[in-house]
């Protein structure tokens, strides 16, 4: 427990800077807890020296499981950290889509900003419904892929 405890002294820092510099305000709950932490460390420190036993973190066998968990911690975090970071901005994008979806207006909107094909796009693929329609959805296949051209194939035997 007094390897934990010291180990969390830099936390205490963290916080506090944390609290006073970026937040601008005082968690008394946070304080709290950097207090028994604080206390803690002050326990340890004086355990230490009374007792006359040997600091843990000069022990290789006691240092190298604190640093493998430590490390484990870190990397951790930065595996996790685009994962959640795309999550709570996936939130928005459902936002905007079903604005999209239930909105017709907005989706209009957005369609007569889009340019307009160039000339000579209605010889190109099947075309399958009215072409005099007011709007008219233009799909791009390449055909130069292969599977595209065998389905492409098939679309004009049944056309």
């Amino acid at each position: 427990m007094q390897i934990a405890g010291t180990l969390a002294a830099p936390y205490i820092l963290f916080s506090i800077y944390y609290q006073w510099r970026v937040v601008k305000q005082w968690c008394p709950l946070c304080l709290a807890v950097q207090a028994v932490l604080a206390m803690e460390l002050i326990w340890a420190i004086l355990y230490y020296r009374t007792t006359g036993i040997q600091n843990p973190f000069t022990n290789p066998n006691v240092l190298l499981p604190v640093a493998s968990c430590i490390l484990f911690v870190i990397m951790a975090w930065y595996l996790l950290k685009p994962i959640l970071l795309a999550a709570k901005a996936a939130h928005g994008y459902n936002d905007a889509y079903k604005r999209l979806l239930y909105n017709p207006e907005i989706f209009n909107s957005l369609l007569q900003l889009q340019p307009t094909a160039p000339n000579g796009w209605q010889q190109l693929g099947i075309n399958i419904g009215n072409p005099t329609a007011a709007t008219t959805i233009i799909k791009y296949v390449a055909l130069t892929v292969n599977h595209v051209q065998q389905h492409m194939a098939y679309a004009r035997k049944i056309s």
